[in-house]
């Protein structure tokens, strides 16, 4: 396996956990409506239903309900990704003996990390600014979402970015019905941003991968294990262990990095 930061394996798993739940709730909420649709009427099946879970509600707006739905799907997944922004940076300046802290620009905080990690230019090509537009679509959505004084030109501006790039969407995320308006969203646009964030992260940890050079460098300025150095074998057992855990690195790599420690 590649260098992998330890924030970006937490991100894979508490998309995995979260994700989960959207799904459930989507199949959870499409059973509903098929057995209303089978009732024959949607607000008397809710209200026979609503009396079986003593949840009392005999109507809801149809016209609005179904993106409401969507739209929290999307607060779900930008939460995750939001926080391992975060992490990563803190995981960049530890690797790397850095102190690097986001700037007080009006840029994401996507472009923030990004130009941490990367000249901001080459940072942007290599994550793909097709990519970087669908996380700054949703990233409004969720910010209208949760707060609903922001105007509809700022979001209609986002939407017809992202449209712009619809060939690209279509040929990396082929059979999804997305993105869609705001006021129209769907479960696929969630399946579009949990897949465009996969794909921002992959590009983050790729951009900021140390060499086996700066790996050994760390282990060294750290002195990890250090108190161990009287027994190399086990410090080396010790620092190829925590390769693997911390950093995903296969055993035969980690053998390769842990020898240049010996070399110095």
């Amino acid at each position: 396996m590649a260098f992998r930061f330890k924030s970006v394996a937490m991100l894979y798993k508490d998309l995995g956990r979260y994700d989960a739940i959207v799904e459930f709730t989507e199949v959870s909420i499409r059973d509903f409506i098929f057995q209303a649709n089978k009732h024959g009427d949607f607000n008397d099946y809710l209200t026979i239903k609503s009396t079986v879970h003593k949840i009392f509600v005999n109507s809801v707006d149809r016209s609005i309900f179904r993106a409401r739905i969507s739209q929290g799907y999307i607060l779900s997944v930008h939460q995750v990704f939001e926080l391992f922004l975060r992490n990563f940076k803190d995981d960049y300046n530890e690797l790397y003996l850095k102190s690097e802290n986001f700037d007080y620009s009006n840029d994401s905080l996507l472009i923030k990390l990004i130009k941490i990690i990367s000249d901001r230019s080459n940072g942007i090509s290599a994550v793909s600014e097709f990519k970087i537009c669908i996380y700054d679509y949703y990233r409004k959505v969720r910010n209208k979402y949760s707060h609903e004084i922001m105007s509809d030109d700022k979001i209609e501006k986002a939407f017809d970015n992202l449209k712009s790039y619809d060939r690209q969407i279509k040929s990396e995320y082929p059979l999804l019905t997305a993105p869609n308006p705001y006021v129209n969203l769907e479960f696929d646009d969630f399946i579009l941003f949990s897949r465009g964030i996969k794909d921002i992260v992959e590009s983050l940890n790729n951009l900021a991968a140390p060499t086996d050079e700066q790996l050994a460098n760390f282990y060294l300025n750290k002195m990890l294990f250090s108190e161990l150095n009287q027994n190399l074998a086990r410090k080396k057992n010790a620092c190829i262990g925590h390769l693997r855990n911390n950093f995903g690195i296969e055993k035969e790599r980690a053998e390769q990095i842990i020898s240049l420690l010996t070399s110095h």
